[in-house]
């Protein structure tokens, strides 16, 4: 197969026959391993997982690196834990900020105390990578502004879909990143239990327990299954996008426990499915948003993903259809998501940190000047799926329709699927309000019971 062959003339000898192989240099051997001193906040089944993740020397001497954890500041220093032990453990948060680090690892749960330590080493010039999206949403812009002012890099990329590196491919693309609607399932807990409540003879505390084996859900899942962490991440995905902070007060949120096994039956019988959404969309007159359960027709992207997967499909004046998913629960997955990050953070104040294999990555998108101006997203008109519980013996759908229709709701179909006390019909377009107010009459009049998930 002929060549082209620079090395003796400095010019390709001229080829007419393809395919042609071109002869590149021989990668340099023995590069260097370049070290990255670690600090941990919080040694929990994240912390612990980042802490495995940086001891496997064969994960990360492909780039070139090597992690030192050199100190976690942890609650209990006699807790058991399944990795292997920092350089110190300390419980004392003066003696962790009186460390030497490249990069501290945030993966407290809570914002308190972690704003205050984040503040403090950003202050000092320590770059700081985190997972906590409670802490973001809250004090992102302000923490984003002490980073600037003093130098230090402050990425949050695991705050938002865990293993889905989207917020850095969206920072070297502003046309791109021009976003005005995002459809997304955010919580990769909420989206196991749903997939598994699908699957036959399976309960919902069945699936709840089978997530908490698997490290996707805590032990006490309250801010998965009520929809207070996908909430989190709206507001923080809006923030970076430059919408302002959405008002968590007027954000309209439900979560995914009033879901059903026969619900998830009924809207396959419909070609559908239901999903733990997150729908944000703006214009001209506002911003218009929702956490919740959500009926999907097949054909929506977001329907085909199962399990512990994320996904976030985005729209605006520039793009389309723009979709990225992937692993969205589970400590492992989140580790190497903040360990990417430690890396890129480490090499944006330490240039010699930065793997001599591939260019250098921007910082991530950030957050809007602190304060941020507070917007107040009203809850959008949409059809629904509307599940009815009826006492005694069930109507046919031909009777059930009117009396749905005289509450106030304009129903569109009547599920062919039913069982022995329950009925699924298809709404057209309403307000929360409307249909809330539709349930409050249908039980009052009829004794009906009524559950609404919204349809897109």
């Amino acid at each position: 197969m002929p060549t082209l062959d620079s090395s003796k003339t400095g010019h390709p000898e001229p080829v007419t026959n393809w395919p042609l192989r071109v002869r590149a240099p021989k990668p340099q051997s023995g590069t260097a391993i370049r070290t990255i001193r670690i600090g941990l906040l919080g040694l929990g089944q994240v912390g612990q997982a980042v802490a495995r993740l940086a001891a496997d020397r064969a994960a990360t001497a492909q780039a070139g690196i090597r992690f030192q954890v050199e100190q976690a500041l942890v609650r209990d220093l006699a807790k058991a834990r399944g990795c292997p032990k920092p350089g110190r453990l300390t419980d004392n948060a003066t003696a962790f900020l009186r460390g030497t680090y490249d990069v501290v690892i945030e993966v407290l749960d809570t914002v308190e105390p972690a704003r205050t330590l984040v503040a403090r080493l950003l202050g000092r010039g320590t770059a700081v990578v985190t997972a906590n999206k409670a802490l973001v949403a809250e004090h992102g812009a302000q923490l984003d502004s002490i980073a600037a002012s003093r130098g230090a890099a402050f990425r949050y990329e695991a705050t938002a879909l865990a293993a889905v590196p989207f917020l850095g491919t969206l920072a070297d693309r502003p046309l791109v990143a021009s976003v005005d609607r995002v459809l997304a399932i955010v919580n990769g807990t909420s989206n196991y239990l749903l997939t598994s409540l699908a699957q036959p003879g399976i309960t919902f505390d069945q699936a709840l327990k089978g997530a908490q084996a698997l490290g996707y859900a805590e032990p006490n899942a309250a801010r998965d299954l009520d929809g207070l962490d996908a909430a989190d991440k709206l507001v923080l995905l809006t923030s970076i996008f430059g919408w302002g902070r959405l008002s968590r007060e007027a954000l309209d949120v439900s979560g995914i426990r009033s879901v059903t096994a026969d619900d998830l039956a009924a809207a396959r019988s419909l070609g559908g499915t239901i999903k733990p959404i997150v729908s944000a969309e703006r214009d001209a007159s506002g911003v218009r948003a929702f956490v919740g359960p959500a009926f999907l027709a097949a054909t929506e992207p977001l329907a085909s993903l199962g399990g512990a997967l994320n996904g976030i499909r985005l729209d605006g004046r520039h793009i389309t259809n723009l979709f990225f998913s992937g692993p969205g629960a589970g400590p492992d997955v989140t580790a190497v998501t903040l360990l990417d990050d430690a890396i890129q953070a480490a090499a944006a104040l330490h240039p010699a940190l930065r793997p001599g294999a591939g260019p250098k990555r921007s910082a991530g998108l950030r957050l809007g000047p602190a304060p941020e101006r507070s917007v107040f997203p009203a809850s959008p008109a949409t059809p629904w799926f509307l599940r009815v519980t009826c006492p005694g013996v069930l109507p046919a759908a031909t009777a059930i329709a009117p009396l749905v229709a005289a509450a106030g709701l304009p129903v569109e179909r009547v599920a062919d699927y039913a069982n022995a006390n329950s009925r699924w019909l298809l709404i057209g377009p309403q307000g929360r309000r409307a249909v809330d107010g539709a349930i409050e009459t249908l039980a009052a009049t009829h004794r009906i019971d009524a559950v609404g998930f919204r349809r897109l």
